[in-house]
This record gives structure tokens, C-alpha cells and sequence, in this order.
């Protein structure tokens, strides 16, 4: 049997394992798409720029909001400092993945499976897909009936859409 986990690690595993932040994913998929719809503009970058530079302005965005909360949150728990750091970058971890769809787009893209406007437009497609299911999700998880849930989803989905929006006027 191995050995008892240290009272923190314990919590930060429990809440890699079992929570999941709903608004942290939400604001980390708007921010994604807002990528998505700005880099699809910029028709002189390759796949891995494209993907470096997603993947770079999210995980910049994740630290910087996990880095904040921590020193918010500093004052407020007795943990050990690295434990309090380790549990808020679990807990925000949502932000961080909620760039894989766009950047699975792209990925497409780079081993030619599409075409570079197609990677851009699925990659939209797929931050508003996320959206409405996250909004759905957090709906019924503060105990909406499913159709405030679905409400919900519709605001979060409209909020992609929005970006959508600027990207066909940007064009």
C-alpha cells in the first residue's frame, strides 16, 4: 500500500480529479476563439506558428490568472505557499484546456487534412461548440432546469458568435 498523500496534494488531485471549473473553462474558451478569430486574419503564418502562438497567449493568460488568484487567495490559507500555488493551477486548469479544440484545428491544418481558412473556421466553430455545452454544463450545475440551461448555453454561444461576428466584418 503506498504511503498517505500529503494533505495538499491530496486536495489538488481531488480537484484535478473531480472538479472541473466551469468559468474558468468558459473564459478560457472565449479567450482561445478570440485568438482563433484574430490569428485567421494574418494569412502569412505557418500551422506551428499558428499553434505556437495560441498555445504560448493561453498558457501566458492561465499563469497570469493563476499566479493573481494565488496572491489573492495568499493571505486567506495556512498551506505552504507552492501547495496554495499548486492547488489554484489545478483548480484554473479549464483555461489552460480549453485551447485544445482550436488547436486541434489547426493541427488538421498543418498535416494537411484542411485547408488553412477551413482550420481557422472549424477552430470557431468548435470554441462555440464549447461554449454552449460549458454553459449548458454550468446551467445545470448551479440547479437550472434544462431550459435556463439551455438559456445559458444560448448566452455563452452568443458570446462566440459575437466573435464570429468581428471576424466576417474584420474580412
Amino acid at each position: 500500500m503506498p504511503p498517505p498523500l500529503p494533505k495538499q496534494l491530496s486536495r489538488a488531485r481531488s480537484l484535478f480529479n473531480k472538479r472541473r471549473d466551469t468559468a474558468a473553462g468558459i473564459y478560457g474558451t472565449i479567450v482561445a476563439t478570440s485568438i482563433i478569430a484574430g490569428l485567421s486574419d494574418t494569412h502569412d503564418l505557418t500551422p506551428a506558428q499558428a499553434i505556437e502562438i495560441l498555445l504560448i497567449a493561453q498558457a501566458v493568460l492561465w499563469f497570469g490568472h493563476v499566479y493573481a488568484s494565488y496572491l489573492a487567495r495568499k493571505a486567506e490559507q495556512s498551506a505552504p505557499l507552492i501547495w496554495r500555488f499548486v492547488t489554484v493551477a489545478v483548480y484554473e486548469w479549464p483555461m489552460l484546456r480549453a485551447c485544445a479544440p482550436a488547436a486541434l484545428a489547426i493541427g488538421l491544418w498543418w498535416i494537411g487534412a484542411m485547408s488553412e481558412n477551413a482550420a481557422y473556421w472549424l477552430g470557431l466553430g468548435l470554441g462555440i461548440g464549447e461554449l454552449v455545452a460549458l454553459g449548458f454544463l454550468f446551467g445545470r450545475r448551479i440547479g437550472q432546469s434544462i431550459v435556463r440551461a439551455t438559456a445559458t448555453a444560448a448566452v455563452d454561444g452568443g458570446l462566440g458568435a459575437l466573435l464570429v461576428l468581428a471576424k466576417v466584418l474584420a474580412d
